[in-house]
């Protein structure tokens, strides 16, 4: 009967399915490929056959503990199906490329950056969701960006940088009432604490984003270029500051505690109106699909066919006649070799203009339900290696053998910040990362005579923040979803997320805001 019994996960045994996660990771990485999925699938089952064979689990415990971690994310991912609703109907009605041409109207280039840092925490602060910010205003941020010379990655971290500031610091949101629950905190003492780490983090991410503006080269960036990418969005869409009623309306309703499902599908709806009634030449048909699959223009296609692009630079004449006599270099690839062509007078402004097409097609292409499913089933797959390891006792394990390390106030927050982020990592699911550290370092805090806040605050400076930056985590593989950013590239300029965790660390070892409780207080005194 011995034999039968289930054995308790030890650190070196959780340690095991770590590290073939690690290795397939690496290889996945050295190969170049993007798709992490089998990765984390492999490893899920490896995990499970260790539990199997090591730990005495049945398939059919540890198949259940995957389907109640997999529940826990169903709501996150109902949102991306419908999120994806929405990025396609707001292109197809108009309204993303509206945000976008008045954006490139009003923001310079060199304010471009910590502009959108600031909108995106406003956004955010208001309704306490870094999805809804990155999904709405991000997208369009993105664009104007793009069209303004920066690279995606760039844009993407002030964006990330802005909305997860509201996500973290909202009263709103629910990671930021999530973490002083399961510390044992008050939500707006918690509020309150995360000040003296996220404040000073968000100077530095201000500070930097301001001198990126200023010295980033932005490329082939000059007014002819702007002033094409306006030409093609007029001729494309019919724009009108009426769109950005839909924005508006859907903002305001998730401030107003519409839930997050209901509230989005009803953004994707009227995008679709405007759609039907704003844009010339669609249908209800056209609408559905839009939903389903994206939209997609062809945009530079249709501009270099030779007997459109006639036509349609016909309408361009403001540009020619301001551009008549310009010089632009192009990059072409001649004989299989990448080479620059300078063209001059009317050639210019027309290679100008397909030029400034390519660029809008990238921006007002994609969307649709389908879209999110390469998401979806990333995030299903860090789900069930997650769910193994939870149901298994081998996170708690991990979660164990880091505390057994902590010396001190200092080593305690070191290791939860630690945990936090491996969970991110390894459970790919920043709930988890609260939930499970939360309730192991609760103690512990406790026995030092650290106010909770201290703990609650150590776990939104850890895992709410750093939950984008990982790919396979449900925040990750959204934010790369939603702003069309490949994997890792845009993490160096998520400044807020990366410098929080270590002010976090650096109060835990100099003791500065570390808040005692008021008994321990009383009795010291």
């Amino acid at each position: 009967m011995k034999t039968n019994e289930k054995r308790k996960a030890t650190f070196a045994i959780a340690m095991v399915p770590i590290i073939f996660l690690i290795v397939n990771l690496l290889f996945v990485l050295k190969s170049g490929l993007e798709e992490a999925h089998i990765a984390l699938f492999m490893s899920a089952i490896f995990a499970a056959g260790i539990a199997i064979f090591v730990l005495k689990y049945k398939w059919a415990e540890i198949e259940e503990g995957i389907v109640s971690i997999i529940k826990m994310s169903m709501g996150a991912i109902i949102i991306l199906m419908i999120i994806g609703m929405v990025i396609a109907t707001w292109i197809a009605s108009g309204i993303v490329p509206a945000m976008i041409y008045y954006g490139l109207k009003i923001l310079s280039p060199e304010i471009f950056l910590i502009a959108t840092l600031l909108i995106c925490s406003v956004v955010s602060l208001a309704t306490g969701s870094s999805w809804t910010t990155a999904a709405t205003v991000g997208i369009a941020l993105m664009g104007v960006g793009v069209g303004l010379g920066f690279s995606a990655p760039m844009v993407g971290g002030a964006v990330i940088s802005g909305a997860y500031f509201g996500d973290k610091m909202s009263p709103l949101s629910d990671t930021t009432n999530l973490a002083p629950a399961v510390a044992g905190a008050k939500l707006f003492d918690h509020i309150k604490h995360m000040l003296y780490t996220t404040g000073p983090a968000y100077v530095v991410a201000m500070i930097f984003f301001t001198v990126l503006g200023f010295v980033v080269d932005k490329g082939d960036l000059n007014a002819a270029n702007i002033d094409a990418m306006l030409a093609v969005l007029d001729n494309t869409f019919v724009i009108t500051p009426w769109l950005l009623l839909v924005p508006v309306i859907v903002i305001t309703a998730v401030i107003l505690k519409v839930p997050a499902i209901p509230g989005l599908f009803g953004g994707a709806v009227l995008g679709g109106i405007a759609m039907l009634v704003v844009q010339d030449g669609n249908t209800l048909a056209g609408f559905f699909d839009a939903m389903n699959n994206g939209v997609g223009f062809g945009i530079k296609e249709m501009m270099t066919d030779s007997e459109v692009v006639y036509d349609f630079t016909a309408n361009f004449s403001n540009m020619f006649s301001q551009y008549g006599n310009m010089t632009a270099d192009f990059i072409r690839e001649v004989n299989g070799v990448e080479t620059t062509i300078t063209l001059s007078g009317v050639d210019a402004v027309r290679e100008t203009i397909i030029d400034a097409g390519g660029r809008v097609d990238e921006l007002v292409s994609g969307g649709g339900m389908q879209d999110m499913m390469w998401t979806v089933s990333l995030i299903l797959s860090a789900m069930v290696f997650g769910g193994v390891m939870e149901v298994t006792g081998m996170l708690r394990a991990l979660a164990n053998g880091i505390l057994s390390i902590a010396k001190g106030r200092g080593g305690l927050v070191l290791s939860t910040v630690t945990t936090a982020i491996a969970m991110n990592i390894i459970a790919g699911d920043q709930y988890l990362a609260i939930v499970i550290p939360g309730r192991m370092y609760k103690e512990s805090f406790d026995e030092l005579g650290l106010h909770p806040k201290n703990l609650s605050r150590a776990l939104e400076d850890s895992a709410t923040l750093t939950s984008p930056l990982i790919p396979w985590n449900t925040c990750g593989a959204s934010m790369m979803s939603f702003l069309n950013l490949n994997p890792w590239t845009y993490v160096p300029y998520c400044i807020l997320n990366l410098v929080t965790p270590i002010i976090s660390v650096i109060y835990g070892y100099t003791g500065f805001s570390m808040h005692k409780k008021e008994e321990h207080q009383e009795k010291v005194a």
